[in-house]
């Protein structure tokens, strides 16, 4: 795959376990030092996303079911937004600095998020 194109994970989590690591790794790290400024709430709800796929890559005894049980949430949620771990590192970037557009949601970029990141950046306007 050429740089900068990253497929996200099926929501299984035997799929997720399969899924090269890197790009939560590098969304996380990208969270956390950018987490000084920006659209606070946002970056809080992708970073705790980030901790799930985490979760349940690291832990063979994790699955969705169980986050969503630990988190207080519905499963269909929970699967709902854990392909957000896998957001372009330029959009979270761009939302720890406060350079996203207004009606930039959580729940918008969950809905019809596509799978590779120039893809993402180029329909929610970051290209």
């Amino acid at each position: 795959m050429s740089e900068g194109r990253c497929r996200a994970p099926s929501l299984r989590a035997a799929d997720l376990r399969l899924i090269d690591q890197s790009a939560v790794a590098n969304a996380v790290s990208l969270l956390n030092a950018k987490h000084r400024g920006g659209d606070g709430g946002s970056i809080s709800q992708l970073d705790a996303i980030a901790g799930w796929v985490d979760t349940i890559v690291k832990d063979s005894a994790t699955d969705i079911g169980a986050v969503a049980k630990r988190e207080n949430l519905a499963e269909r949620h929970v699967r709902f937004l854990t392909p957000l771990a896998y957001l372009s590192p330029r959009i979270i970037e761009a939302t720890a600095e406060g350079r996203a557009p207004a009606d930039f949601t959580v729940t918008r970029l969950a809905r019809n998020l596509p799978a590779i990141w120039g893809d993402q950046e180029e329909q929610l306007g970051f290209a």
